[in-house]
C-alpha cells in the first residue's frame, strides 16, 4: 500500500470519527444549545408586541413570525430524546412505572405550582369552568374550542402536547418493534397533514390547527423515527451526516423562497399551516441531525449562553409572558413608547435585552429551590435516562 493510499484511508477515518455523534448513553450539550436557541426566538416571537414604525421594523416583525416554529424545534428534540429513552429502557422491569414517574416529577411541580399562581391571579378560571382543561394537560383541547385565555396561561398548549405525546409513546414503545415503529412514525407524519387540511377545510383557523396534537403529532413522529433509526444496525453516522448536509441547505432554501414568494410572508396561509408545516418538520429534523453530528455546528451550540437558556428552557418558558408584562407595565408605558426611541429597531433590542435578563432570576430561583428537589427524587426510579439519550429536561 503506497503512503499516499494509506494518507487517504487516514483521512477518511479521520473524518468519519469527527463526524460521530457522542455516545447515545451521554448527555449531548449540542440539543441543550438548540433547546435554548429556541427558547429566546419564542420568547422574542412573544415580546413583538411594539406597532412597527417604518419599513426595517416592518420587515422585521414580518420575518419574526417564523419564529414559532421554535415550537417544531422543541417537538422534534422531545420525540428523538423521550422515544430515545423509552427505547434503551425497554425490556427493564418497571418500564412504564419508572417513565411516567420521572416525567411527573419534571414536569408536574412546576406545572401545577404555576396553575396555582394562575388561579390566584385570573380566579375566573375556575367558575369558567376551564379548569379541568389545565389540570388534566387537555388545555390545547380547550384552546381549540374556547380560544387561547388568559395568555399567561396559553402557553401550556405545547405542555398538553408533550403529556399526551409522553402517554400514548410509552405504551407504543413497549408493544411494539421497532420496524413498527417506524412505520407508526411515517403514518403520523402523513396523518398530521391531512388532518391538518381536514380541519382547514371544516373551517378551523391556523392557531387553532397550530395547538391541536393530531396536527402537530409530526414533528414529535420526525423526531422519535431519527432516535430510532440511530439505534438500527443501518445507521451510518458518516453517511447520515452527509445527507442531512447535503439536503439541509436546498430545503431551507425552498422553505425561504415558498414563504417569502409564494406565502408572501404570511403564516396564515392555508397552504403553509398545512403542507407547509411538514416541510418545517424535515427542516427540524434535519437541524437536529447536524447538530448530533456537525463538529462545528456543536461547537456552535454547546456556546455557554446557550446551553444556559436550554437547561432552564422549561422554568423560562412558563414565567416569559409575565415577566414581559411586568417589564411592558413598568417600563414601557403598557408598549406606547413611540415617541421614546429615534432609532429603527432601538424599542425591540432594549426591549428584548431586559427581557432576557429578567427572566434569568426566577428560573434560577425555580430550578435550584424547587425543580431541582423533586428531580432528586428520580433515583428511586431508574430507566433508561440513566444510560439513555440524555439526562437533561425535556423541552417544553
Amino acid at each position: 500500500m503506497t503512503a499516499n493510499s494509506v494518507g487517504v484511508l487516514h483521512s477518511r477515518a479521520h473524518v468519519q470519527e469527527r463526524t460521530r455523534p457522542p455516545t447515545l448513553g451521554g448527555y449531548i450539550p449540542a440539543l441543550d444549545g438548540l433547546r435554548g436557541i429556541g427558547m429566546l426566538l419564542v420568547m422574542y416571537y412573544h415580546c413583538a408586541l411594539f406597532s412597527p414604525v417604518g419599513n426595517i421594523e416592518t420587515q422585521f416583525k414580518t420575518l419574526l413570525q417564523l419564529a414559532i416554529h421554535s415550537m417544531d424545534v422543541f417537538f422534534v428534540l422531545s420525540g428523538f430524546l423521550i422515544t430515545g429513552i423509552l427505547l434503551d429502557s425497554k425490556g427493564k422491569s418497571h418500564f412504564l412505572r419508572n417513565f411516567y414517574a420521572r416525567r411527573t416529577l419534571r414536569i408536574f411541580p412546576l406545572y401545577y405550582a404555576f396553575l396555582a399562581i394562575g388561579v390566584v391571579v385570573a380566579p375566573w378560571i375556575i367558575t369558567s369552568g376551564d379548569g379541568p382543561g389545565y389540570v388534566l394537560y387537555a388545555s390545547n383541547v380547550m384552546m381549540v374550542l374556547k380560544g387561547l385565555r388568559p395568555e399567561f396561561l396559553a402557553v401550556t398548549w405545547s405542555l398538553a402536547v408533550e403529556e399526551q405525546f409522553y402517554l400514548v409513546a410509552a405504551v407504543t414503545v413497549r408493544f411494539l418493534s421497532r420496524k413498527r415503529l417506524l412505520a407508526v412514525c411515517a403514518f403520523a407524519i402523513v396523518g398530521a397533514l391531512l388532518v391538518r387540511v381536514a380541519m382547514w377545510l371544516a373551517g378551523f383557523t391556523m392557531i387553532q390547527i397550530f395547538i391541536f396534537t393530531p396536527c402537530r403529532v409530526d414533528m414529535l413522529a420526525w423526531g422519535a423515527g431519527l432516535a430510532i433509526y440511530m439505534r438500527s444496525s443501518n445507521y451510518r453516522p458518516l453517511e447520515t451526516y452527509k445527507a442531512a448536509l447535503v439536503t439541509f441547505f436546498p430545503t431551507a432554501a425552498v422553505f425561504v423562497i415558498l414563504y417569502i414568494f409564494w406565502f408572501r410572508m404570511n403564516p396564515e396561509s392555508p397552504a403553509w399551516f398545512t403542507a407547509g408545516y411538514t416541510l418545517v418538520g424535515a427542516i427540524c429534523a434535519q437541524t437536529v441531525v447536524l447538530a448530533l453530528h456537525s463538529p462545528t455546528f456543536s461547537r456552535i451550540l454547546s456556546w455557554r449562553p446557550l446551553l444556559f437558556f436550554g437547561k432552564y428552557s422549561y422554568g423560562i418558558y412558563l414565567i416569559h409572558i409575565p415577566v414581559r408584562d411586568l417589564l411592558l407595565r413598568v417600563f414601557f408605558n403598557n408598549g406606547r413608547v413611540e415617541g421614546w426611541f429615534s432609532f429603527p429597531m432601538e424599542r425591540y433590542l432594549v426591549f428584548y435585552a431586559l427581557e432576557t435578563l429578567a427572566v434569568i432570576p426566577p428560573a434560577l430561583i425555580s430550578w435550584h429551590l424547587f425543580e431541582k428537589q423533586f428531580l432528586k427524587l428520580k433515583s428511586f426510579f431508574p430507566s433508561g435516562s440513566d444510560i439513555g439519550v440524555a439526562k437533561r429536561m425535556v423541552a417544553p
